[in-house]
């Protein structure tokens, strides 16, 4: 039998509650080159609902740890399934270039 110590228990437990917040509003499955499960549930989007998605393009400075990012929307897809309170299925354009972990927003 596994034991944990109090601490251990404590960063499973955060660690597991805290995943699903960092995901929220991503691309987390890439279903085909024009479908994708996105991160965003039930009390965000409905059936219809357009989102839009969004690559960060990052560059470096001349200081080593200094990045900026800007976000660039790429394209706008729409919600053609809500799976549960977490996830929705989401169709872009066909020909639209995205991976996991791409970021979406809902379009209001």
């Amino acid at each position: 039998m596994m034991r944990f110590t109090p601490l251990a228990l404590l960063a499973l437990l955060v660690g597991v509650g805290c995943g699903h917040a960092a995901m929220r509003g991503s691309v987390v499955m890439k279903i085909s080159d024009s479908q994708a499960h996105v991160c965003l549930g039930n009390n965000e989007v409905a059936v219809g609902d357009h989102v839009r998605l969004i690559k960060h393009k990052c560059t470096s400075s001349s200081k080593p740890a200094v990045r900026q990012c800007t976000p660039v929307v790429i394209a706008e897809g729409q919600v053609t399934q809500v799976l549960n309170e977490h996830y929705s299925v989401v169709d872009f354009p066909p020909g639209t270039a995205f991976v996991e972990g791409d970021s979406v927003e809902k379009v209001k």
